[in-house]
C-alpha cells in the first residue's frame, strides 16, 4: 500500500545556520509564515518545501518558494494525488526518475 501523506517544512536561516523546521498554522488551518523552533513559534523569512514518499517508498523534496498560498495549494494538490494513487489510480507525481530534483519557485 502507498503511503498517503505529505507534509510541508520550512528553511529559515538561524544563528547563520540554514535548518529545516516544522511551519505553523494558524487557528483556522491556514498556514502562516512562523516557524517552531525549540518548543517556541517564531516568525521567520524561509522557502517552503513539499516532502513526500513517491511509489517506491523513496522520499521526495519538492521546493515551493516563499508563498504561503502557494504553499499549501502545492500540499493541498499533492495530497489528492497520494490519495489516488492509494486507491490504485493511474497518477504521475514527478517525471520518472526524477525524485530528487529541485523546482524552481522563481516568478
Amino acid at each position: 500500500m502507498a503511503k498517503r501523506k505529505a507534509w510541508l517544512v520550512k528553511r529559515v536561516r538561524l544563528n547563520g545556520k540554514w535548518t529545516t523546521e516544522k511551519p505553523v498554522w494558524g487557528k483556522y488551518g491556514q498556514l502562516t509564515h512562523r516557524v517552531r523552533v525549540k518548543g517556541e513559534t517564531r516568525e521567520l523569512d524561509g522557502i517552503y518545501r513539499l516532502e513526500y514518499h513517491d511509489e517506491k517508498g523513496k522520499r521526495c523534496r519538492e521546493v515551493i518558494g516563499p508563498d504561503v498560498a502557494r504553499a499549501e495549494r502545492a500540499l493541498a494538490h499533492m495530497q489528492r494525488k497520494l490519495d489516488d494513487l492509494a486507491d490504485g489510480h493511474p497518477v504521475q507525481l514527478k517525471a520518472p526518475g526524477n525524485c530528487a530534483s529541485m523546482n524552481t519557485w522563481r516568478t
